[in-house]
């Protein structure tokens, strides 16, 4: 079982994912393996290579946005690093001197790699993609076959945070709503309730602004895809790839009364409960 140093995960600014990568570690040990990485979280060749000991790590994510702001950590371990466009990363494809690159872009626009990897792995990221079906069908393709990809995320959209509300600062009240414990509705609202609803009665309580920034984030932000749990399964079912094992990690429950409202607004929807993860797919030899 690896433990990474605490010292070193604080540094890089990884303390929320480390746990992830030592639980992955735990499933698929990393060593010697080629891992590709999708999502935000860039794990630099200090814990990737050396302590993890992979042969090599590719990581891609969304580096820079529309309005060129840039995402990596502003740490000396983060700078030095190249990050390279998707739309160029086929140009490092066969350079065997590269053991470690971070690719700046959509996993789906990836090209080449055929069968490049022996694991893939994304932590706090599927409920962030768009097109779930073309990252599966990368990811099927960019393994070798018997090649595994494990996930672990959260929120989950039908759970009772699946709104995911980052970072609002409400300036007349001083305070900042960020979750999964500092947010100003109740849990499951934002499955119950419509956006107007959700404004009216946020402004009990908020200013104005921060309201409308929470409703945006909750409706309308591309930053969360609104996959049901029901859904990921469907999608992994149809991946192509077998699902070795599915685990639902943060399973918190409605009471009696949401239940009823939510059964009865979303007759054909079962899971309410799951608001977190992990799923290992294995690509078919």
């Amino acid at each position: 079982m690896v433990q990474l140093d605490k010292n070193l995960v604080n540094t890089l600014k990884l303390k929320h994912s480390a746990r992830h990568l030592e639980r992955i570690n735990d499933i698929i040990p990393f060593e010697g393996k080629n891992v590709f990485e999708i999502g935000g979280h860039n794990v630099l060749r200090s814990i990737s290579l050396d302590a993890l000991k992979a042969k090599k790590w590719i990581c891609c994510d969304y580096i820079s946005g529309a309005s060129g702001k840039h995402y990596l950590p502003e740490t000396k371990e983060y700078l030095q690093e190249i990050v390279i466009p998707i739309n160029k990363a086929k140009e490092i494809e066969n350079i065997q001197r590269i053991d470690f690159a971070i690719l700046d872009g959509d996993v789906v626009d990836l090209q080449g790699f055929d069968n490049k990897f022996d694991m893939s792995i994304s932590i706090n990221t599927l409920e962030h993609i768009a097109d779930l079906p073309g990252m599966l069908n990368t990811v099927k393709r960019i393994m070798i076959p018997g090649g595994y990809h494990i996930s672990v995320w959260g929120p989950i959209w039908s759970g009772h945070v699946g709104h995911h509300i980052n970072s609002v600062f409400d300036s007349v009240h001083n305070k900042y709503y960020n979750m999964p414990n500092h947010i100003p509705f109740n849990a499951w609202d934002h499955l119950l309730l419509s956006p107007a609803e959700m404004y009216h009665n946020l402004l009990q309580n908020c200013s104005d602004q921060a309201a409308r920034e929470i409703v945006r984030q909750t409706y309308t932000s591309e930053r969360i895809n609104r996959i049901w749990f029901d859904d990921y399964v469907r999608f992994f079912e149809m991946s192509g790839m077998e699902i070795v094992q599915l685990t639902e990690d943060w399973i918190v429950s409605p009471p009696d009364s949401v239940a009823s409202a939510l059964a009865e607004k979303y007759p054909y929807r079962k899971n309410f409960s799951t608001s977190a993860a992990t799923v290992v797919l294995r690509k078919k030899e």
